[in-house]
């Protein structure tokens, strides 16, 4: 199932980069998004208080595709004797305006690069961050969720506090 899902995340994100992808928003409980993504691996998950049956109207394609690179890169960047990331969902309200704020958190990997503003801007530029880290990277990943992101009128951020690693859609 994985890999169908991803190979159709692919496609939309081709027709992002060419200027003719049309989000299609569907109807989706906020549990669904995030299970989908996280399909059988080892990622804990807090809803806080949202409620279990909580509607959103968003586009699985691009969400998912976003959400699926902070999962991926959460997993692969993770030291093992950390315990697993997690995805922290959360309903902001900005001047009467609800936002669904996805957050990913993970544990640094020790004598990895610290994340700062100005790493977090390279690291959010296609093919520029695979230098330096022993984990295999192709270095495109974040460029395209921060793409799929802004395509929907959103955003992605990527935020170092001590050893701890947030990844917010």
């Amino acid at each position: 199932k994985r890999g169908m899902t991803w190979t159709r995340r692919r496609q939309s994100l081709i027709m992002v980069c060419d200027k003719t992808y049309q989000p299609q928003n569907k109807k989706s409980t906020v549990q669904n998004l995030v299970f989908d993504c996280i399909c059988g691996r080892e990622i804990g998950t807090d809803f806080g208080s949202l409620p279990p049956d909580l509607l959103v109207k968003i586009d699985p394609m691009l969400v998912g595709l976003a959400l699926e690179n902070g999962v991926s890169n959460a997993i692969k960047h993770t030291p093992p004797n950390k315990g697993p990331p997690r995805i922290i969902c959360e309903l902001a309200n900005n001047n009467g305006t609800s936002t669904l704020n996805l957050i990913i958190q993970n544990k640094a990997t020790p004598g990895a690069p610290f994340i700062s503003e100005a790493r977090e801007r390279e690291l959010f530029q296609c093919g520029t961050h695979g230098r330096g880290i022993e984990v295999s990277s192709d270095g495109i990943g974040l460029g395209h969720a921060v793409m799929a992101a802004t395509t929907l009128g959103g955003r992605v951020s990527l935020r170092q506090l001590g050893d701890t690693i947030s990844y917010t859609l």
